[in-house]
């Protein structure tokens, strides 16, 4: 039981990686798409509905059914409004504050899940691991390098409230994956984002679409990143729970620094290559000591 555990463990892990590389991708690709004229929410909007066309058509060959039971209507109904708070509080944050500063404001998610899990899953962490969580904060944070002479209070709110809401969905989301179809939990989930984000976008009057292959293309691939990077990461959720999931998912913002510097050209200091560094010694870290507590459990 305790060897598969473990693997069930390392396959989160590995999905929160995977999850993690992709949506690390779509911060260079939104910037192309926004070079070639893109608007953010318009971009946001349409990749809401790649997601949900593609949901829609995995679910068609799974075996789910297409019927939750009313007991989980409220559940996955906050699902649906943590991603639609996630992506508004997200986007609208750089309005005001640099996109570094809103990244790592953003990136306070897996400490408040570390604070939480113990409340929620009756899962005490042990001062190794509360220590992990600090040291790949500490790394984003040289990593990413915000300027806070530029802090504006309505961005900072508009960060946490992302922050706050990806909390709630990475606790809310474990449940309903393992109950029901992926497919149908990611496609609802999906739909209710879209339904508010939609809303928000009309009201704004600001559809704007790329212009040029180039633009056309990133905006093509965000979808797609979006689509592999979501399911990945509710698998993830599921397989290794959120406190594991959040630490892993750590490596997005260095995924984006590294991709920015090949496709758009900018620098990286010593200070980020170090901060990068402490990420991944987080990871390192995170994983033997899940190791050393397996192999207790077994003795």
């Amino acid at each position: 039981m305790a060897g598969e555990g473990t693997a069930t463990l390392w396959a989160g892990r590995t999905a929160a990686l995977i999850s993690a590389l992709w949506l690390g991708c779509t911060t260079t690709l939104a910037w192309l798409v926004y070079d070639a004229g893109g608007a953010p929410m318009t971009l946001v909007v349409l990749r809401f509905i790649f997601a949900i066309a593609f949901f829609a058509v995995m679910l068609r060959f799974s075996s789910g059914g297409l019927r939750l039971p009313r007991q989980d209507f409220g559940r996955l109904l906050v699902v649906g409004l943590a991603i639609s708070g996630m992506t508004l509080g997200y986007m609208s944050s750089v309005a005001y504050i640099p996109v570094s500063l809103a990244a790592l404001i953003f990136f306070t998610f897996p400490l408040m899940i570390a604070a939480l899990t113990p409340w929620i899953d009756r899962m005490p962490l042990g001062p190794m691991q509360v220590f992990v969580f600090a040291l790949a904060f500490t790394g984003l944070a040289m990593t990413l390098g915000p300027d806070l002479a530029k802090l504006d209070w309505r961005g900072v709110a508009w960060a946490l409230f992302a922050a706050v809401s990806i909390t709630c969905l990475l606790f809310q989301s474990r449940e309903l994956m393992t109950r029901h179809d992926p497919y149908l939990v990611l496609m609802i989930a999906n739909l209710v984002g879209l339904v508010v984000c939609g809303s928000w976008l009309l009201t704004a009057g600001q559809v704007q679409l790329p212009s040029g292959t180039l633009g056309f293309t990133a905006f093509v691939l965000v979808g797609i990143c979006y689509i592999l990077g979501v399911t990945f990461q509710f698998l993830a959720v599921r397989k290794a729970g959120p406190a594991d999931s959040a630490l892993f998912m750590n490596l997005e913002p260095v995924v984006s620094v590294v991709l920015a510097i090949v496709v758009i050209g900018e620098s990286l200091s010593w200070q980020q290559l170090g901060g990068i560094f402490l990420v991944f010694a987080a990871l390192v870290l995170s994983s033997l000591s899940r190791r050393r507590m397996s192999r207790s459990v077994q003795a």
